[in-house]
């Protein structure tokens, strides 16, 4: 701060304690400026809303109260505009609110997923103006969009393969784990493959990197 003329105000500082344990009860007491800091369940950074035992259900929770409003402002719009004009809607100011950092959030529960395809069931509906006894499968074939967790999927793969190519930053590079190839001294047929990320928690394969570099790994 002295060094680069900046001022912090203690008051706005928080303090997260991440754990899958219940029971914090022992944290330390922090200060910052001779200013007791508070410890919090949630803070959001960047647009992300992180949870202290590494669920999502916040961060969630806002993604269907922004995207919800879209859709209502679709809804009222849906008999006045053309439906070029409602899918444009959909993919400029809709679609960015459920997919933003997916890859960081992905490996929120089945249920919160649900609630994201929900909303884009029925974005779809409106754009089409088809009925809910329309299959999911006929709506989508029907508008031409893909659902939300196979481009979760396919932004995962994207990742890896920027990886590959030099497209990522290093704070990012070095989270990877050497191919197979660079792990062994002899050859095998998955030597482009991603060495195995050694993990204790399903809640971390199922995160960032390893979940990706596994999809990865499974492509044939």
């Amino acid at each position: 701060a002295q060094q680069w003329l900046v001022q912090f105000n203690p008051s706005k500082t928080e303090v997260m304690f991440f754990s899958l344990s219940k029971n914090n009860r022992n944290l330390p007491i922090l200060y910052f400026q001779n200013t007791q800091l508070n410890y919090v369940h949630t803070h959001k950074q960047l647009g992300v809303t992180f949870n202290d035992d590494g669920t999502w259900h916040k961060h969630i929770s806002d993604i269907v109260s922004s995207a919800s409003k879209v859709l209502g402002t679709m809804r009222m719009l849906m008999f006045k505009l053309k439906r070029k004009t409602l899918n444009q809607i959909y993919i400029s100011y809709l679609r960015p609110i459920l997919e933003y950092a997916a890859i960081v959030w992905e490996n929120c529960t089945i249920y919160e997923k649900q609630l994201l395809d929900k909303i884009q069931y029925d974005a779809a509906r409106t754009v089409t103006g088809l009925t809910r006894s329309v299959s999911i499968e006929s709506l989508l074939k029907e508008i031409g969009w893909m659902s939300l967790n196979d481009r979760r999927v396919m932004q995962k793969l994207i990742l890896v393969y920027k990886y590959k190519n030099d497209g990522l930053p290093s704070y990012l590079r070095e989270q990877f784990p050497p191919t197979v190839l660079e792990s062994i001294t002899h050859n095998l047929r998955n030597n482009d493959d991603y060495a195995t990320v050694v993990r204790r928690l399903e809640i971390y394969s199922r995160s960032t990197i390893p979940s990706p570099i596994k999809l990865w790994n499974e492509l044939d």
